[in-house]
């Protein structure tokens, strides 16, 4: 493991992409956390947001993140991998600046257009990472990418909450938001200064937008079709309660702040220390088999919230469903990820349309998840069905997300060494007949 950690780690760009990263995440998990009770929190501590605004921006805040990938895609393939980190790194900057001096939820939106701006560069940083790397390791690359993206989480929750319980979370979150736009500077000049592009420009006729568009649609078909519905229905279900499940910690449960940093961190542990030997089954077993039983473990989560009330067991189920994070990489809000889906990604698209599938496909499954966080709020502050019941239907489809992947989708790998064995047993019995008709 450590010579594989060593041979990844020895290219510049996975190095890079992967420690710019993990300092923007370091800052940003630090209050992202407890963002929605910051938003209920009445003034001065907060905003005074009620449920279902909090939903709707939540919505908006989806809603301009979807829209830029697509955008991102098209000028990663056109422009550059690395421009394209850079533009988003820039607009990284932007967004807390905003979310400090923001005193309305108008406001908070126009923040988030310019956070949601540094989504250009997903498409990039799957592209870039794909290409710096040997097939045989871009399982363990993907990993290790995900692995240093959340070395910062095993702080900053028990950080952000002790942070949020000793000063309150509203001082608390804008202190989170100043190292925010410190982290991004820093980003952006390290990204600027050391990274290579790896985009091979071939020559070809230049085409427009729409063409761009129309010449990757083909490649939705089969696993790439069972892909996307996956992501789509993933993200509609972690999108309806991800971002409520603190207020139901704090006001229903109970748990304080610091409690709550320290269930995300031990969960983060977990994730952490099972990511890199996920990264290694990537690159030899199947890689469809090991996300469906990741996947699967995810729900223990939400249903613990729903029937538990007491530090230690919700510390519990917590830690079992890190597992599943560490083994799938699946991101917050639903976002399908990680070393086995990204591998799998670079296996089935063509290196030249990479930024415009993945921007794409970004682009069409938050398009239909879209609705979810104001659809969340709506049940969640509805009397008829409240907190509880959408937690319900939230794992349902989650698990319906499951049962389509492991149903539409197969592992390239595998796939291919089922096409190549009966060439090589029709090649063996051509050349046992040939023996047997020698006189």
């Amino acid at each position: 493991m450590g010579a594989g950690i060593r041979r990844v780690f020895s290219n510049r760009n996975v190095l890079v992409v992967s420690l710019t990263s993990s300092l923007a995440m370091f800052f940003q998990m630090l209050y992202m956390a407890f963002w929605s009770k910051y938003l209920e929190e009445a003034p001065p501590e907060g905003l005074g947001l009620s449920i279902s605004v909090i939903g709707l921006l939540l919505m908006i805040q989806r809603s301009q993140r979807l829209l830029f990938q697509l955008p991102g895609g098209i000028l990663a393939d056109r422009i550059g991998r690395k421009k394209v980190t850079l533009i988003a790194a820039a607009t990284r900057m932007i967004m807390p600046l905003i979310y400090l001096w923001a005193r309305s939820w108008e406001l908070l939106a126009i923040g988030s257009i310019f956070g949601a701006l540094s989504s250009l560069g997903m498409p990039a940083f799957q592209a870039l990472i794909a290409e710096s790397l040997p097939r045989d390791q871009m399982g363990s690359g993907y990993a290790i990418y995900g692995m240093v993206r959340r070395v910062p989480m095993l702080f900053t929750g028990i950080i952000g909450g002790i942070v949020m319980d000793t000063l309150g979370v509203g001082k608390g979150t804008r202190i989170c938001l100043i190292g925010s736009f410190i982290g991004a500077v820093i980003s952006f000049v390290a990204r600027y200064l050391f990274l290579t592009e790896t985009l091979v420009r071939r020559p070809r006729q230049r085409s427009s937008i729409t063409e761009d568009f129309r010449e990757v649609l083909p490649l939705f078909k089969g696993s790439l079709r069972g892909m996307l519905v996956t992501s789509a229905v993933s993200q509609f279900a972690g999108g309806m309660v991800m971002s409520l499940i603190i207020l139901y910690i704090i006001n229903v449960i109970g748990l304080s702040y610091t409690q709550w940093g320290f269930i995300s961190s031990a969960m983060s542990i977990i994730s952490l220390i099972t990511a890199m030997p996920g990264g290694i089954m990537v690159d030899r077993f199947n890689r469809v088999k090991l996300i469906v039983f990741a996947r699967a473990i995810s729900p223990i989560t939400t249903i613990g919230y729903i029937f538990l009330r007491d530090f230690w067991s919700i510390l519990g189920v917590r830690m079992v469903a890190g597992v599943g994070a560490g083994l799938s990489g699946a991101g917050m809000m639903g976002w399908m990820g990680g070393p086995a889906w990204n591998s799998m990604m670079a296996d089935i698209i063509p290196p030249e349309k990479r930024g415009r599938v993945q921007g794409l496909m970004g682009t069409i499954s938050g398009l239909a998840a879209l609705p979810a966080p104001y659809i969340g709020a709506y049940m969640w502050d509805s009397e008829i069905i409240g907190p509880e019941n959408t937690m319900w239907a939230s794992v349902i489809i989650g698990l319906s997300a499951t049962v389509i992947f492991g149903k539409t989708v197969k592992d390239p790998k595998f796939a291919e060494q089922r096409i190549e064995e009966p060439a090589r047993d029709d090649g063996e019995d051509e050349k046992k007949d040939k023996e047997g008709s020698t006189p």
